[in-house]
């Protein structure tokens, strides 16, 4: 249904499927439209350089769909780290924004602020801006899963900090044990423990 709609707005689409009994349906409805393209692949192992090559440079690339829940992480943080290839090659063709249906909890989760905060929360706004945009329930899926899906909307930022890494290392070490407070975390952890640590509280 998805990329049926996205096929007659006329953009150009790149559809990367894995489930090979889906293939032949999609080749006979879509095929024929000279804005389609089809990848039977894995999109967790695909080259994205090699395929997102095959695109104009300077056209815009957006990244839809309704993942699988159990790797819907695993798909953003590879969309993640291939912006982060992308700018350090100095390479134009970066992905602008991604829009998906995904866990609704972990749709949650994206967008959780303070003091609910999660570490995805912190992770994805070093790179981007993330929303959720509404809820969806499990009824309106078939098959129906066990769980309501949510709709998010990341909209990658236009500078990355340069300092990103040491920013994602402090972040894992304040979210390793999240009943302590982050300074138990940081004199437990192997880089901070041994240093004196001066904490300003606003």
């Amino acid at each position: 249904m998805l990329t049926n709609i996205l096929v007659q707005t006329g953009t150009k689409v790149m559809s990367i499927e894995i489930d090979y009994t889906l293939i032949p349906n999609l080749i006979k409805r879509f095929t024929d439209n000279k804005n389609f393209y089809l990848v039977h692949q894995d999109f967790l192992v695909a080259d994205l350089n090699e395929e997102l090559d095959k695109i104009e440079a300077g056209e815009s690339i957006k990244v839809v769909g309704s993942l699988p829940y159990n790797i819907s992480k695993r798909i953003i943080d590879r969309i993640v780290k291939y912006n982060l290839e992308q700018k350090a090659a100095n390479h134009p063709r970066l992905v602008k924004r991604m829009s998906f249906i995904i866990q609704d909890e972990v749709a949650k989760e994206y967008v959780a602020l303070a003091p609910r905060a999660s570490f995805l929360s912190n992770y994805i706004k070093i790179f981007a801006d993330v929303k959720k945009m509404e809820s969806v329930p499990a009824i309106q899926f078939f098959p129906m899963p066990k769980v309501n899906g949510g709709i998010i909307v990341i909209e990658f930022k236009e500078e990355t900090p340069t300092d990103y890494v040491e920013i994602l290392k402090l972040i894992r070490i304040g979210f390793l044990t999240p009943r302590k407070t982050l300074l138990r975390n940081l004199k437990n952890s192997r880089k901070w423990g041994e240093k004196k640590l001066l904490v300003r509280v606003n």
